[in-house]
């Protein structure tokens, strides 16, 4: 009760945060509580920066936190995929069903990318399935055969396949990352991206960033669907879902822009 008390009100939040980096420094904070302080602490180069609306369809951070910094805070709240299982969630089984639906080709011998893969999810499921996976992700997980990249600027080739899931609100450039995919791209890949809705406007918890002009750390990025309608794929899939957020849900289709996610699929031509 105290601590739901203390996230409600942002000045005890910020003591709380600020109390705890210190007692975590000085070896007095319990155990249980070092992952808040280091997420707290990490979260600092968040709270330096504005929202920037950008002409091509999303909200970002200005200023953008520097790719160390970033690594830094990720390193001390997420990268715990060294001790966790593989396995597939819900979500992750909703994705490929509709890449089943719209990838014409057999999964099979299929060059495919997964760009933020986290603890594998998706890789998992295509990697059965006979796919050639390459994961990029800048944490350490367990390696079932597929290649590992730490960072997209490392990646070359053409895949069949570019799918990101939830990572595009991380980067710290937008336009860099679409570009590298484009020149990871031949005649007839598919791209899939999901993202968070941040026009959503139906859930308790709004992370849509550009409506009230909070920044939800570690997102970088806040999209809207005007940014994937001017991709130069042929769209196949645009729409706002509801669900989809959550790894445990299957997501069903919003109305318009209400949906918690956006998802998007296209060809290059």
């Amino acid at each position: 009760m105290l601590i739901r008390f203390i996230l409600k009100h942002p000045i005890l939040k910020f003591l709380a945060g600020e109390i705890a980096v210190f007692l975590k420094r000085c070896g007095l904070l319990p155990k249980t509580y070092h992952n808040l302080a280091n997420r707290w602490h990490g979260s600092r180069c968040f709270r330096k920066a504005k929202l920037q609306w950008s002409p091509n369809g999303y909200w970002e951070l200005n200023p953008m936190p520097n790719q160390d910094k970033l690594m830094q805070f990720y390193s001390n709240t997420y990268w715990d995929f060294k001790e966790k299982i593989i396995s597939a969630n819900l979500r992750d089984f909703d994705h490929m069903k509709l890449l089943k639906e719209t990838y014409p080709d057999d999964i099979k011998d299929t060059r495919f990318l997964n760009f933020g893969s986290g603890a594998g999810g998706i890789s998992f499921i295509m990697h059965l399935m006979g796919a050639e996976v390459t994961n990029v992700e800048p944490s350490i997980i367990t390696n079932f055969g597929w290649k590992h990249y730490y960072d997209l600027s490392e990646v070359n080739g053409t895949f069949d396949i570019i799918y990101t899931s939830h990572s595009l609100e991380h980067v710290t450039s937008v336009e860099a990352t679409m570009a590298k995919f484009d020149s990871l791209m031949h005649i007839g890949s598919y791209l899939f991206i999901e993202v968070p809705n941040c026009r959503q406007s139906n859930c308790a918890r709004l992370e849509n960033g550009g409506q009230d002009g909070k920044i939800y750390s570690p997102h970088t990025i806040y999209f809207t669907l005007d940014f994937f309608k001017s991709l130069p794929y042929q769209k196949l899939i645009l729409a706002t879902y509801n669900g989809g957020v959550s790894e445990g849900t299957i997501s069903t289709v919003a109305n318009h822009e209400d949906g918690k996610a956006i998802r998007y699929i296209g060809k290059k031509n």
